[in-house]
């Protein structure tokens, strides 16, 4: 029984996520971003601030990404590669997902910052297809396999 449940479970998921890509991919409206849930870092620590940022001399090459991003839709974002959406909050992250996000199932990362490819910036999709910027990832932490 737990299995049949199990299997309903990731059917459920892939329904939802098919459902969000088809509804990405005819969305014309361009990207709009949201930094109410930016949090930088996480409570352990992992991920970056501001400040650490600029330190490092990646604000400008961020600012000019979403500045980018804010002039496609979700679909063209995806299909350039500088938006990944995953689903749930990813079971690998050396990230720890902040309790009242716990329950958001469109996390996904703004890539390709022309800084040598690791770096990103974690969030998720609200129901408004708001991207909701809550973390800095300069060591591909977020998602360690993609």
């Amino acid at each position: 029984m737990a299995k049949s449940r199990n299997n309903s479970k990731a059917n459920n998921d892939t329904d939802r996520y098919e459902q969000r890509e088809k509804d990405d991919s005819n969305l014309k409206t361009k990207i709009t971003l949201g930094f109410d849930f930016f949090l930088g870092q996480d409570t352990k620590g992992i991920g970056q601030t501001w400040e650490d940022w600029h330190q490092n001399g990646l604000i400008v090459s961020m600012l000019h990404k979403l500045k980018h991003l804010c002039t496609l839709t979700p679909g063209e974002a995806k299909s350039e590669g500088s938006l990944k959406i995953y689903g749930d909050f990813p079971p690998n992250s050396k990230f720890k997902c902040p309790q009242n996000l716990k329950s958001i199932d469109s996390w996904g990362t703004i890539r390709q910052m022309g800084n040598g490819g690791k770096t990103r910036i974690a969030g998720f999709y609200d129901k408004n297809y708001v991207f909701r910027v809550v973390f800095l990832d300069k060591k591909h932490e977020f998602w360690p396999t993609d």
